[in-house]
């Protein structure tokens, strides 16, 4: 019973509420921001096509390529 009116004191200890407050409003402003930003990245990928940083095709042969270059490389060095 003790222990439980110990952890009830801890949470309720007044030292430290200004940085209690300030991390949690960071935390919660933080995640506001980031569910923010996806909502507005698929309301402009819905509406418009994505950013062209998102658009990998030009990038996906080459891709290909140096990993077919890497899976070679790989065989003839374990055989």
């Amino acid at each position: 019973m003790s222990c439980l009116v110990y952890i009830y004191m801890c949470l309720c200890d007044r030292e430290n509420i200004l940085s209690d407050c300030f991390q949690g409003s960071f935390i919660v402003t933080c995640t506001l921001c980031t569910f923010i930003s996806l909502v507005w990245l698929r309301e402009q990928i819905l509406h418009g096509g994505g950013p062209d940083w998102l658009d990998q095709e030009p990038m996906l042969a080459n891709h290909r390529q140096v990993c077919l270059a890497f899976c070679i490389l790989v065989y003839f060095l374990l055989c």
